[in-house]
């Protein structure tokens, strides 16, 4: 008899061992409007997919691969209708489930385009924030200098790099940002600040925060709307020496009065550039602009 029960309760504990094990290797229960959605976009029933795709969304037990087909779809259609702000929110939820999906490649160009850019602007709800606006340092004929504090509770940073260009119809170049005190990273522009126009060349950027595996997880500005600031050329004297130079240092415009009233002049209007003169030199030494906070 004894043995009798034990042999019954080994065979229920085996039958419940094993109906565990099928309960994993179970397929996810499907979503009956996530299908329906799939369905209407091979008929290009576009309009109507969206509606269906948010009913998908209610559906309780949604499993991750799940989540990352409707708003996958969600995104791609939005972008199809021409709602592109709402297909970014869709990719951007998306990213939040699986931060490396890939697209479909054989999507349209513009589709990938769209979802290449949240991508890397890509940022996620666990992210390092920015403390103030940056500040910008400018010196004549050098690269400008931007340091910027950055807030990272969760210790979460890896890497600070500065995206920039010097006219909108140039790609932006990436930079390194390094620290340069407690919660503060700084780096030079990998701009050429040479043979500048005399109005000066506007510049503009954006500070990308990166964690682990190069994940984005902060972002100061956008490749869509930049930061930006202007710089202006180097201002050099009239040369005062040389063949077939005339000796005007008597003249009111060689006069040591004029140009320190020139560049007083032009600090009020907020040029911000230092012109130091030395007595009969024709070379402007390097100065330095100090440092501003942007607006």
């Amino acid at each position: 008899m004894a043995r009798r029960v034990i042999c019954c309760a080994f065979g229920v504990f085996l039958l419940l061992s094993t109906a565990g094990v099928w309960a994993q290797r179970a397929p996810a229960p499907p979503n009956r409007y996530l299908q329906e959605a799939k369905d209407l976009y091979k008929r290009l029933r576009y309009a109507e997919i969206v509606h269906k795709l948010e009913r998908a969304l209610a559906v309780p037990n949604n499993t991750p691969r799940q989540l990352c087909e409707i708003y996958a779809l969600m995104g791609t259609v939005h972008v199809i209708l021409g709602n592109e702000d709402a297909a970014v929110d869709a990719f951007n939820e998306l990213l939040n489930v699986d931060p490396k999906y890939k697209l479909d490649s054989s999507l349209s160009p513009k589709i990938l385009s769209i979802y290449s850019r949240v991508k890397r602007e890509f940022v996620p709800k666990a992210a390092v924030g920015f403390e103030g606006r940056p500040t910008v340092r400018t010196t004549p004929g050098k690269k400008p200098w931007v340091e910027v504090g950055v807030i990272d509770e969760s210790k979460v940073l890896t890497a600070v790099e500065i995206w920039c260009r010097r006219s909108e119809k140039d790609e932006f170049k990436k930079g390194a940002m390094a620290p340069v005190g407690k919660g503060r990273y700084g780096g030079s522009l990998p701009l050429e600040m040479k043979s500048l126009p005399a109005v000066g060349v506007r510049v503009e950027y954006v500070i990308v925060a990166r964690g682990e595996q190069g994940k984005t997880i902060g972002v100061l500005g956008s490749m869509e709307n930049p930061l930006s600031f202007t710089v202006l050329p180097a201002v050099a004297a009239p040369p005062t020496q040389g063949p077939g130079i005339k000796d005007d240092s008597t003249a009111w415009y060689g006069s040591w009065w004029f140009w320190t009233a020139m560049g007083v002049v032009a600090a009020g209007a907020g040029v911000g550039i230092y012109l130091g003169l030395s007595g009969g030199g024709t070379e402007v030494p390097n100065g330095s602009l100090g440092e501003y906070t942007l607006d």
